[in-house]
């Protein structure tokens, strides 16, 4: 069986809980090698999931191991940066979210990848939940008319942000960069298009980073969507209602990955209820991409929907700044389901 060489780069809570059972379980995944802040660190963790190589720094792990393709699970501000060095050692790159945190800087960070013939991959994992694809086909199908409105509540612990992820300018827009970025992004794959202007609230602006960020955005077909992520409210539902001309979509629990949940599609005077254990999302994720990979063609999500994504966040930005309704400098490419 053809596998994929595959190296961690951070060690923390995502990467212990989630990427490397996922690698270390799917067949066509082999995970040779680690890196961290310290050689310590790196070796602890890669004796526990039975790792060859683990190096104290990412540039040593570029320039030794024989990894073909590195999990960026470090803090956002690093990313960038990491991605063109991966890239300049061609390595293929799967990103944890937001792949930039400036629309500049994730431009670079495609164009580089393509420069240097390596897939770029950002890890939404919440695109390989099964609803997701159910809910997207019925849309698609036209089982409950022209959409009209959607509404998104993509809540977190209701906790304090804490370390990086409380310093501004490392955790940027807060919550909005935590599930913030996973709604987002589910909406244009749902929809199958694109926001083309958007306006923003916030809590408590003017704090270190945003707890909660209330988004309105119009996409290109006239549906409106309303998003509220946040990581303040103790009680969230994690949900999802889709209105369209002829039905709706109501998805309880489901915007938060692991927590079961069920979605519920009125389609005229027809009813259906399908319940859904939402596990397996970033397993079924790092398949894709090493299916990608090994086959010579592109990630999805790719480098390029981690753009629209920074694009969407900067609009984000702009609007919080001014108050104003801001439109999103899209690109002329949609989301692949």
């Amino acid at each position: 069986m053809q596998q994929l060489r595959w190296a961690i780069v951070g060690v923390g809570d995502i990467a212990q809980r989630a990427i490397a059972p996922a690698m270390v379980g799917e067949p066509q995944c082999r995970l040779v090698a680690v890196a961290s802040t310290t050689a310590r660190r790196a070796r602890r963790f890669a004796d526990q999931f039975g790792v060859v190589d683990a190096y104290g720094t990412y540039e040593q792990l570029l320039k030794e191991s024989t990894a073909e393709a590195v999990f960026l699970a470090t803090p956002d501000p690093l990313h960038h940066d990491q991605i063109l060095a991966a890239a300049a050692a061609g390595k293929h790159v799967l990103c944890e979210k937001p792949m930039a945190l400036s629309v500049a800087d994730a431009r670079k960070a495609v164009e580089a990848c393509e420069r240097a013939g390596v897939v770029l991959g950002v890890d939404f994992q919440n695109r390989f939940q099964p609803w997701v694809r159910d809910i997207a086909q019925a849309v698609a199908d036209g089982r409950i008319g022209r959409v009209l409105t959607v509404e998104v509540e993509a809540c977190g612990r209701a906790r304090p942000l804490a370390g990086w992820r409380a310093v501004a300018g490392s955790a940027a827009l807060g919550a909005l960069y935590g599930p913030g970025v996973h709604a987002l992004d589910l909406l244009r794959v749902i929809l199958a298009s694109e926001p083309v202007r958007l306006t923003s609230s916030c809590a408590e602006r003017g704090a270190a980073v945003e707890a909660e960020v209330m988004t309105l955005l119009q996409f290109r077909e006239g549906a409106l969507a309303y998003v509220n992520t946040n990581q303040r409210n103790p009680y969230p539902l994690h949900r999802m209602v889709i209105y369209g001309e002829q039905g709706r979509i109501v998805g309880d629990n489901i915007t938060r990955a692991g927590v079961p949940g069920r979605v519920h599609v009125r389609s005229g005077d027809r009813d259906a209820t399908t319940a859904y254990d939402n596990s397996g999302a970033y397993r079924r994720g790092i398949a894709a991409f090493t299916q990608a990979v090994l086959q010579g063609s592109p990630a999805s999500p790719s480098g390029i929907d981690g753009l629209r994504n920074a694009e969407m966040c900067a609009a984000i930005e702009r609007s919080l700044a001014t108050g104003a309704w801001v439109e999103v400098r899209e690109g002329t490419s949609s989301p692949r389901r």
